[in-house]
């Protein structure tokens, strides 16, 4: 399964390698660079799960909505990682359409554990 980052922090990017356990992660730079390039993706580039840094995310809600929605993409597991006022400030249906939420400050663990569990409930290892 290709997976993908949203953030321009590089930390995030490690972060999410790190506790997925992963040599490469697709990088988004922005919500912005993710709409544009995930509908133009081929098959071996699709995401099949996305971990957005909502403390960096302008229009989350957008993106969320767009892969939860749209018949290509709807399979593609979405992990939100954010402070709680950023989770707050997400409109209540993208809210709901994550498939994890992790809390900042996090930890790998806290990272892996959010992927395997909504894994585990698509019924994947």
């Amino acid at each position: 399964m290709k997976v993908y980052a949203v953030s321009p922090k590089f930390s995030f990017i490690e972060s999410v390698k790190t506790a997925l356990r992963l040599d490469d992660v697709g990088v988004y730079s922005s919500t912005a660079e993710a709409l544009d390039q995930i509908p133009r993706s081929d098959d071996t580039n699709k995401p099949g799960m996305v971990v957005v840094d909502l403390t960096r995310a302008g229009e989350a809600d957008r993106l969320i909505h767009f892969l939860k929605w749209s018949g290509p993409t709807s399979h593609v597991l979405v992990i939100g990682v954010g402070y709680d006022s950023d989770f707050t400030a997400l409109e209540a249906g993208a809210l709901r359409l994550l498939d994890g939420a992790v809390k900042s400050p996090f930890t790998r663990f806290q990272l892996a554990a959010a992927a395997k569990a909504a894994l585990s409930l698509r019924g994947e290892d």
